[in-house]
């Protein structure tokens, strides 16, 4: 019986390709996938960016499925504490809600809460035209408030975190695996910013430690406020997916996801919060899709190559980019963005796009040839034109997770090619040559063949394309030691066939 197939990521947390194994089964032995992947802040209209990494979790949960599992799979929505400064634990600046409410953008909304409603919308309007599965759950930050305070206090009695007029902090002394992910443990070099940091951390007098993070925020002018114990405020943004992940999922994931600019600072308080809590591992496995880049450079408002998925697929009167030859198919825009590897850095360009525009045009085309062949009730096997009709539908609905490989026969106009088509169907490939021997040749046909065989050596342009032969070694045989014909024979079968 061969081997169950391996279904092989490459972990974060242990810098290593390994397999990943469901830890738990349900009532009937089936293999259940824990997998929580980090959502958008719903502050504006999700990047292309963003999608890629959401492209990535797509791909992981089909293809768990696809092995016959239970893909158990939450992305969350942050709509509440995500501040501007985003690139340390304990960041700074302006709730990035607020800023987006008070920017020009923002005047078409009554308040921050509609604001998040529309953007939350077309977030899931774009992930629906990409073709995305929905998530099993999307919880949103500000619905899960009540757990995230429960969650400060266990922190709290575990003398894990402690409360200053600002708000309540993580201690990050208190546990001892801090950077584990990122790999930023150097106590001194990250309270001076470095070690992953970009800036120098936020100084804070009433914290214990410059690497502490918040957990609860006590803002008065803060938009959206909630009463706790410790006062009228607002939970940090670090805070929430742990807690989120937990309720749905367990207290030990089997896999998390995300960009590669969340392992540090985002995940690394995550595991810190929900380790702390529980006293169990968070996450078993670890996953970051690599940065995307437009035209070589990283994309930016301020150089004109900020794109998101409406920008792509949008026409020009609806605000699509002509520039980049919108409207695109959607489905080319996610053939191109999983085209790339999720471990490598992505380069996004015109020529990309409009290639595979181009390959999603042949996809639709060899779908509808299937369904016009189905439809005329052509003779042949039904098993190979059900099995062509599956193939090609992928496409329209979904990704297939491999290339279909199989090869079949030459196309006849009985069967595969569509009698509703007055062209002819296409001829048989012309012979590939090897470069082993004079007289053996991948044809598909005996005329060619024979033909084959009255040259005495490949023509030039051949040689050089020339590969192995595919035909199986007893074929290769019975060509290769077939008598050689003689010049005389050869001029006689050529006066015979003109």
């Amino acid at each position: 019986m061969p081997d169950a197939p391996s279904f092989r990521l490459r972990n974060t947390l242990t810098r290593e390709v390994e397999p990943l194994v469901p830890s738990q089964t349900d009532a009937d032995g089936t293999p259940v996938l824990r997998f929580y992947s980090c959502g958008p802040t719903v502050y504006s209209y999700a990047h292309v960016g963003n999608f890629r990494t959401f492209l990535t979790a797509d791909l992981v949960v089909r293809t768990g499925r696809a092995l016959g599992w239970r893909v158990d799979y939450v992305s969350n929505v942050t709509d509440v504490g995500h501040l501007t400064e985003d690139d340390v634990a304990d960041g700074g600046g302006e709730d990035k809600m607020a800023r987006a409410l008070a920017s020009k953008e923002g005047e078409a909304f009554a308040n921050v809460w509609d604001l998040a409603r529309h953007y939350t919308d077309a977030l899931l309007s774009d992930w629906r035209s990409l073709g995305l599965i929905e998530p099993n759950v999307r919880p949103r930050a500000t619905e899960h408030v009540r757990e995230q305070i429960r969650a400060v206090e266990g922190l709290m009695e575990r003398g894990h975190a402690y409360e200053t007029e600002d708000g309540v902090y993580f201690h990050v002394p208190s546990f001892p695996d801090y950077g584990k992910l990122s790999g930023n443990s150097d106590a001194e070099r990250l309270a001076a910013g470095a070690a992953g940091a970009s800036r120098e951390v936020v100084q804070d007098e009433s914290k214990r430690d410059p690497r502490d993070f918040a957990l609860w925020k006590k803002d008065p002018g803060h938009l959206m406020q909630w009463f706790s114990p410790f006062g009228w405020g607002f939970p940090g943004w670090h805070l929430e997916c742990s807690v989120m992940a937990q309720k749905y999922l367990g207290e030990t994931i089997d896999l998390h996801g995300g960009g590669e600019d969340l392992t540090f600072p985002h995940h690394e308080c995550e595991i810190a919060q929900a380790e702390a809590l529980t006293g169990e591992p968070f996450a078993r496995m670890w996953i970051h899709t690599r940065f995307l880049q437009v035209e070589g450079e990283k994309m930016s408002k301020s150089k004109g190559n900020f794109l998101t998925v409406r920008d792509l697929t949008a026409t020009p009167e609806e605000g699509g980019r002509e520039d980049w030859g919108a409207p695109v198919d959607p489905l080319a825009l996610r053939l191109l963005l999983i085209s790339g590897q999720y471990g490598k850095p992505f380069n996004l360009t015109k020529k990309a796009l409009a290639d595979a525009a181009k390959n999603r045009q042949r996809y639709a085309e060899a779908l509808e040839a299937v369904r016009e062949a189905g439809e005329s009730g052509p003779a042949g096997d039904p098993e190979i034109t059900e099995g062509l009709r599956e193939t090609l539908a992928w496409p329209t609905t979904s990704t297939r997770p491999s290339r279909w490989r199989r090869r079949s026969a030459a196309p006849t106009p009985s069967s595969a090619w569509p009698a509703s088509r007055t062209a002819s169907p296409p001829p048989p490939r012309r012979p590939r040559w090897s470069t082993s021997s004079a007289w053996t040749t991948c044809s598909a046909s005996s005329a060619s063949r024979q033909t084959a065989r009255t040259r005495t050596t490949p023509p030039t342009r051949w040689r050089k394309r020339s590969t192995r032969c595919s035909r199986p070694a007893s074929r290769r045989a019975r060509i290769r030691t077939g008598p050689a014909p003689t010049p005389s024979a050869t001029k006689s079968t050529r006066s015979a066939s003109s």
